[in-house]
């Protein structure tokens, strides 16, 4: 994700708080519902239109997981290319 694109979902996200564990599980839960619901007999599948409402509207939540997640990765390369290589530190000519 470029970085305009991760400030503009930081934007749009606002003061959104991160998913929580139980909204994760409670969107997997919901995923196994869906690919294991019998899809055959119905024309419309209000099962599953209702269970991606529930999780359409929560996504917010876990897209500021998702955005968090990602800052934090970038963080921590960041910090770790700054570091001497442990070759380096020993002073290893290679």
């Amino acid at each position: 994700m470029s970085p305009e694109q991760r400030a503009a979902l930081t934007e749009q996200l606002g003061n959104t708080s991160p998913a929580t564990d139980s909204l994760l599980d409670a969107f997997a839960e919901s995923i196994t519902n869906m690919r294991e619901h019998d899809h055959s007999t119905q024309r419309e599948d209000w099962h599953c239109l209702n269970l991606a409402a529930y999780m359409g509207e929560r996504m917010a939540p876990v897209l500021r997981r998702l955005l968090d997640a990602e800052a934090e990765v970038e963080l921590l390369r960041g910090e770790l290319a700054s570091r001497p290589s442990r070759a380096a530190e020993r002073g290893d000519a290679g």
